[in-house]
């Protein structure tokens, strides 16, 4: 994503804009009306930018810009709330009641998780190696052929909100109250 900015949001517009860092960038954004409100947007670059969201009768859609335009494309058909993955064949999307899918290019397969706790993150660390974190507080590991709880956050029923991996180091993060006075 080459200093190009992509936004989302819950009326349904997908925003983009080419310079966030130009004098005159709140005249850049351009904005796109799509199908449904939006709950999310994740890019691996310029052509592959996806976002999803439902409409008000529960259909659950899924888009991808191109580089060009917004395109439909086949939604893993639950409500979706994270994704992540390593190349536009190889996505993973987490979502609500522990559901959780991967797009191999052409189609979304359903994966069982060990629990049903919303998905609150998701990272593909590798080809078969995939990391995922819950509203319950559990780090997941996982990939095509199997998943298992690897990790409970510092206190019981406490969310854990990201994962990640780099330079071979996991690190999961929840977010934390802090009172001022």
């Amino acid at each position: 994503l080459e200093g190009k900015t992509y936004v989302a949001d819950g009326t349904g517009e997908a925003h983009l804009n080419p310079d966030i860092a130009a004098d005159d960038s709140h005249q850049r954004w351009t904005r796109h009306k799509l199908k449904s409100s939006l709950d999310g947007i994740w890019g691996l670059d310029d052509r592959n930018v996806f976002t999803w969201g439902a409409t008000r009768e529960d259909r659950f859609l899924f888009y991808r810009w191109d580089g060009n335009a917004w395109t439909d494309m086949p939604s893993p058909g639950f409500d979706v709330r994270t994704v992540h993955g390593l190349d536009p064949r190889s996505l993973w999307a987490g979502g609500l009641g522990g559901a959780l899918a991967h797009w191999d290019g052409s189609t979304w397969t359903r994966i069982s998780l060990p629990l049903a706790d919303d998905l609150t993150s998701v990272f593909a660390a590798g080809p078969d190696e995939v990391y995922a974190t819950t509203a319950g507080g559990s780090l997941l590991e996982g990939s095509r052929s199997g998943w298992g709880r690897v990790a409970d956050g510092p206190g019981p029923g406490t969310p854990l909100f990201a994962v990640a991996k780099w330079g071979g180091e996991l690190a999961w993060r929840r977010i934390e109250h802090v009172l001022l006075s």
